[in-house]
């Protein structure tokens, strides 16, 4: 009388005379478990980010290069120091800074 009672343990879907195992999980609730899920969302949010369009640095390094020396025409970025100028010029036309490039020396 007992027996019927108490609640009956749950059956293996094929066999019904066998009681699952304890650490049995239903097939819907496999595909939501793990780092598995996690990993697909972050490949996921990682493809929209990613889908624009390169950016070149190319244009904008160009449009910063307003130095020019004023004998052989060589162009440097306007943030180039006056030690850097002055080597182009002892090196290259073995003149100093101030005959290359007249505005900054």
């Amino acid at each position: 009388m007992i027996s019927k009672l108490l609640p009956r343990p749950l059956l293996h879907p094929r066999r019904s005379t066998t009681a699952l195992p304890v650490n049995h999980f239903a097939p819907e609730l496999l595909a939501t478990m793990g780092n598995g899920s996690k990993a697909q969302q972050k490949r996921e949010r990682n493809a929209k980010a990613a889908g624009g369009v390169a950016k070149s640095q190319l244009k904008v390094n160009e449009a910063a290069k307003n130095i020019q020396c004023v004998v052989c025409k060589q162009t440097f970025l306007g943030t180039a120091n006056l030690a850097t100028l002055n080597q182009h010029a002892e090196n290259k036309h073995n003149k100093t800074a101030a005959d290359c490039f007249p505005g900054k020396a």
